[in-house]
């Protein structure tokens, strides 16, 4: 499963291509994360979501965190720096992904290849 491109309707800049991400120089993994503030285990993961970043991203692990569904349209941080954050407000891009529980992370080799769907933070680890 390859997710070309997502887009959340009404809001122009809130799109997640993921083939675009692939294609772009020294990138060898991505990964796309679904979270929500009111997720305790989304939450719980964020320390381990950091250090998994910061162990891999020279080697070319890229991180596209995407806040969806919190209330109020809140559209908040997950508490440190991935290399891209989308706003899926209404779910659009979850579901083009889908991702029915939260959280949810997928994982693809720069061939494209999808290494892990829908997992936790625990088996992007193992794929990596």
């Amino acid at each position: 499963m390859l997710v070309v491109f997502a887009t959340v309707p009404g809001r122009a800049g809130d799109r997640l291509d993921v083939r675009d991400w692939l294609a772009r120089p020294g990138v060898k993994l991505v990964v796309v994360e679904f979270y929500a503030t009111w997720c305790k285990p989304c939450m719980a993961a964020i320390p381990r979501w950091k250090a998994l970043h910061d162990k891999y991203r020279a080697q070319g692990l890229r991180l596209v965190v995407v806040n969806t569904q919190d209330p109020g349209g809140q559209c908040a941080a997950p508490g440190w720096t991935p290399d891209d954050m989308v706003c899926d407000l209404h779910g659009a891009v979850a579901g083009s992904f889908g991702a029915k529980k939260l959280p949810a992370a997928y994982l693809w080799s720069w061939q494209g290849k999808l290494l892990s769907s829908g997992g936790h933070v625990e088996d992007v680890e193992k794929a990596v």
